[in-house]
């Protein structure tokens, strides 16, 4: 069973972290810290915070070197000591974030609070798009290019800033609003695309867009205080939107349906925590003594941590009743957002079950980094997240990849269907 309490990720309130201890002259809860708008003088005082990071990454986390080199980890420190006396506020911002971009899922530098253009991305199997917008008209276009800058160009020069496991990991992160589900994260901030040259101003940029008919506009968006702008949004995971069924109700920590049609209980985990679980568990147990259900599909994609001890019941129940643990007894619904407490709840399933994979792969290790710890960079009002602990299962997986992948594209997500779910509703083994 899993056993350990370990913390998980999310910007939303009903994500509480439970584990690991903080001691109070090192690190601080990020809300607390002293983050300034802007970097006010760069280099020897910056050079100061990479002697927090180096020490930190170091002393801290534990296995730093998973995803680069200790000698590449050296060099970019190197580096960083000789550009960043002459960077302004917005380059020093994206240097020290690239040292972290070497690191893994679930590290993250928390920069400047700053503002952000008002709209939320997703990266769609065909492209980036609005999923929402202060502006309403904007929904369901595809961004093109930033400031003349094609959108190719702008994930490129994003993606190396963004720690991460795996390609899904990217994914969960890339973004061009600071709008971001680790409301600390803000990846594609103004700040950031001033940073790397894409946009000439912070304030401002211009966006070119695609609509759904194939039409195309340029839309200038003022950036905006980023903290409001979430709660506008309501802003509580990667994905966003009033359709599919799985998507809209993404706030409830557990959620449970049943599909007469395919005789399958489909039960909804979107928070690593035990509120509602056993009465979920009881319910599905009645579905399949009664016959109304004989299979069941547990849908994760949207649980972006939390803590593996609250799911102990929830595995023993799936793991012990052999109606379920048995070929096409169960299918998993996994994807991007499966981020910290939820990739190892995924791992115990794929070790304790006979369970399929249907979606997407988890963006962070089999045995990933887990117990976030965040601490203070003085320099610079900034501050680090890194994972504290390890399960240390000896999973070497960078991912744990389903059985059958299932891309979203944003036709489908804005027609309110869920091919993942329609897959994993037609599977038969």
């Amino acid at each position: 069973m899993l056993t350990a309490v370990v913390a998980g990720c999310g910007a939303s309130a009903r994500n509480s972290p439970t584990g690991g201890s903080v001691a109070p002259s090192a690190a601080t809860s990020a809300s607390a810290l002293p983050v300034a708008s802007a970097v006010t003088g760069v280099g020897e005082q910056l050079a100061a915070d990479l002697d927090v990071i180096d020490h930190a990454v170091r002393t801290r986390h534990p296995a730093p070197f998973l995803n680069t080199t200790e000698a590449k980890w050296n060099a970019r420190i190197t580096e960083l000591r000789a550009s960043l006396p002459n960077a302004s506020p917005d380059q020093a911002l994206v240097q020290i974030t690239s040292l972290i971009g070497l690191l893994d899922t679930h590290s993250y530098l928390v920069g400047p609070s700053g503002n952000s253009f008002p709209i939320a991305t997703y990266r769609f199997a065909d492209g980036l798009f609005v999923t929402r917008a202060v502006d309403p008209a904007l929904l369901g276009f595809r961004i093109d290019a930033i400031d003349g800058t094609p959108i190719a160009t702008v994930e490129a020069r994003l993606r190396p800033l963004i720690a991460a496991d795996n390609e899904s990991g990217k994914l969960d992160a890339l973004g061009v609003s600071g709008v971001d589900p680790e409301a600390e994260r803000r990846t594609g901030s103004p700040n950031e695309l001033h940073g790397l040259g894409i946009i000439s101003d912070p304030t401002s940029a211009a966006f070119t867009l695609t609509g759904p008919d194939g039409s195309r506009r340029i839309v200038t968006l003022a950036a905006v205080p980023g903290g409001p702008l979430n709660d506008e949004l309501r802003v509580s995971g990667g994905l966003l939107g009033d359709k599919p069924d799985a998507v809209a109700r993404r706030d409830l920590v557990v959620w449970t349906r049943l599909d007469p049609k395919h005789k399958a209980f489909i039960f909804s985990v979107n928070d690593m925590h035990e509120d509602g679980v056993p009465d979920a568990i009881g319910a599905m147990q009645q579905a399949l003594t009664d016959g109304s259900a004989t299979r069941v599909i547990l849908d994760l994609r949207y649980a972006r941590g939390g803590s593996t001890s609250a799911m102990d019941g929830l595995l023993a129940a799936l793991a012990a009743n052999r109606e379920i643990n048995r070929p096409g007894g169960l299918v998993v619904l996994i994807g991007r957002e499966d981020v910290s407490a939820s990739t190892a709840f995924i791992a115990e399933l794929d070790r304790q079950t006979m369970a399929v994979f249907v979606g997407e792969p988890t963006p962070a290790r089999a045995d990933n980094g887990l117990d976030p710890q965040t601490i203070a960079l003085p320099a610079s009002g900034w501050a680090l997240v890194i994972p504290t602990y390890r399960l240390g299962t000896g999973d070497p997986r960078t991912e744990i990849a389903p059985e059958i992948a299932v891309p979203l594209k944003a036709a489908e997500f804005f027609a309110g269907r869920d091919p993942a779910l329609d897959a994993a509703l037609a599977y038969r083994p």
